[in-house]
C-alpha cells in the first residue's frame, strides 16, 4: 500500500507536467482546433474498449505484475517522447501526428488498467478502501498540484516549443522513475477462474443486470461533466485571454481543494456508503456548470469560486467511482468485470469530447452548459426509483 503511494506521486508529476490544462494549452500552441481538442480529449476513453483484450489475457497469464509494468513502460515513453514532434515535422502535420501517438500512448495505459485494479483491490480491504484511496488520491493531489503550479510559472518565462519540450523532458524521468516503483510493490496472491470460452467469459459482466445499471449510470456521470470540461480552459485562454499562470493557479486550487475533500471524505464515503453519495453527485455537479453563466473576463473571484466546487466534487466522484467499479466485481471475475466497467466508461468518454467539441465548434461554452446541465438533470431524476435499488444489489454482490 505504502509503494502504490509512491507510485502515484511520482504517476502525479508525470501527468501534470503535460496533461490538464497544459496538455490543451500545447495543442493550442500547435494550432489546434476545437474539433482536434474535442478528439484529443476522447482518444483516451476510447482506448478504454482493449481492456477488455487485457482481461482476456489475464487469465492466461500466471501473474498480472510483468504485463502491467510493460504496458505502464510503454505509456510512459511514448507519450513524453510526443512532446518532440514540433521538432520533426511541419506545422500542418503535427496536431494530428501528436494525436496518433497520444492514442497509440494510452492503449499502453488502458491494457495496464485491469491488472493495476485487480492487484489494488486484492490489496486493500473492503473496509479501508475509502480511507486509504482517499490518502492516496490526497498524495497525489499534492504532486500534482506542485507540478502543475511550477509548469505553468515555467510557460509564463519560457513560452513556446522550448518550454513545453523541458516540461516533456521532465515528465519522461518522472514517468521511468514511475515504472520503477512499480516494481517495488508486491503483487498479492492472484485468483482467476479458467475462462473456458473467450466469448462467454467476456459477456459475464453484461449478463449482470445490477452491474449494467452500476455501469451505465456512472458512465452517464462522466459523460455530462467530459463534455464540457475540457472547454473550460479553451474558455479561459482564448475568450477570456487569461494567461497561463492564472490558468494553471486555478488548477492548483481545484487540486488543493481535492486534497482536502479526499483526505476528509475518504471516512464519510466508507460510514454512508458508495450508493448514497453516487446518488447526490448529479445534483451537486448542476452548481459548477451554472456559475459559468456568469463568468466574464473580470470573474476571477467566481472562477476560483468554481474550481473549489469542481475540487470537492471531483474528489467525491473519484472517491465513489472507483470504490463502486471494486465493489461490484467478484473476486474470481475482477479482471474482466473491472476491464468491462473501463471499456463502457470508455465509449461514453469518447462520444462526451466528440460531441462536445462539435457543439464548441458551432455555438462556444454555453450551449455544452445546458447539455450538462440537462444530463444531470436526467440522471439525478432516474436515479431514486430505477438505478439506486441495482446498484446496491451489485455493491453487495460484490462483496459476497
Amino acid at each position: 500500500m505504502q509503494a502504490a503511494v509512491a507510485e502515484g506521486a511520482l504517476f502525479a508529476v508525470f501527468s501534470g507536467a503535460i496533461g490538464g490544462n497544459l496538455l490543451t494549452a500545447f495543442l493550442l500552441d500547435m494550432g489546434a482546433t476545437n474539433g482536434q481538442i474535442g478528439l484529443l480529449n476522447a482518444l483516451g476513453p476510447l482506448t478504454s474498449l482493449s481492456t477488455l483484450f487485457a482481461a482476456y489475457v489475464l487469465t492466461h497469464l500466471p501473474r498480472r505484475k510483468p504485463f502491467m509494468v510493460g504496458m505502464a513502460f510503454f505509456h510512459r515513453t511514448l507519450w513524453a517522447l510526443a512532446g518532440f514532434i514540433p521538432l520533426l515535422l511541419p506545422s500542418g502535420a503535427q496536431v494530428w501526428a501528436y494525436l496518433a501517438v497520444y492514442f497509440a500512448a494510452n492503449l499502453g495505459i488502458s491494457l495496464a488498467g485491469p491488472a493495476w485494479q485487480s492487484i489494488m483491490a486484492d490489496t486493500v480491504a473492503p473496509d479501508l478502501r475509502g480511507r486509504y484511496f482517499g490518502l492516496r488520491n490526497a498524495v497525489v493531489q499534492v504532486a500534482t498540484m506542485a507540478t502543475v503550479l511550477w509548469a505553468g510559472r515555467y510557460l509564463d518565462a519560457h513560452p513556446g516549443p522550448s518550454g513545453f519540450r523541458t516540461l516533456y523532458l521532465v515528465a519522461l524521468g518522472a514517468g521511468l522513475l514511475n515504472v520503477g516503483a512499480f516494481l517495488v510493490q508486491p503483487e498479492p496472491p492472484y485468483i482467476r477462474r479458467d475462462p473456458g470460452n473467450p466469448w462467454r467469459h467476456l459477456a459475464l459482466p453484461f449478463r449482470s443486470r445490477p452491474f449494467l445499471a452500476a455501469v451505465l449510470f456512472t458512465s452517464g456521470l462522466s459523460m455530462a461533466g467530459a463534455m464540457v470540461s475540457p472547454f473550460y480552459t479553451v474558455q479561459m485562454l482564448r475568450v477570456l485571454h487569461l494567461n497561463y499562470g492564472l490558468v494553471t493557479q486555478l488548477s492548483a486550487v481545484g487540486t488543493a481543494t481535492a486534497i482536502a475533500a479526499h483526505l476528509g471524505l475518504g471516512r464519510l464515503v466508507d460510514r454512508a456508503g458508495e450508493e448514497t453519495v453516487l446518488g447526490l453527485l448529479p445534483w451537486l455537479s448542476i452548481v459548477p456548470a451554472a456559475c459559468w453563466f456568469a463568468v466574464g473576463p473580470d470573474s476571477v473571484l467566481l472562477l476560483y469560486l468554481i474550481s473549489v466546487l469542481q475540487g470537492v466534487i471531483g474528489a467525491l466522484q473519484s472517491l465513489v467511482i472507483f470504490n463502486v467499479n471494486l465493489g461490484i466485481a467478484p473476486r474470481a471475475d475482477r479482471p474482466v468485470y473491472l476491464a468491462a466497467f473501463s471499456a463502457v466508461s470508455g465509449l461514453g468518454g469518447f462520444v462526451a469530447p466528440v460531441l462536445g467539441g462539435a457543439v464548441a465548434g458551432r455555438g462556444g461554452l454555453f450551449p455544452l452548459l445546458w447539455l450538462s446541465i440537462g444530463a444531470y438533470l436526467l440522471l439525478g431524476l432516474v436515479w431514486q426509483g430505477i438505478v439506486r435499488p441495482r446498484v446496491r444489489e451489485a455493491m453487495q454482490a460484490g462483496k459476497a
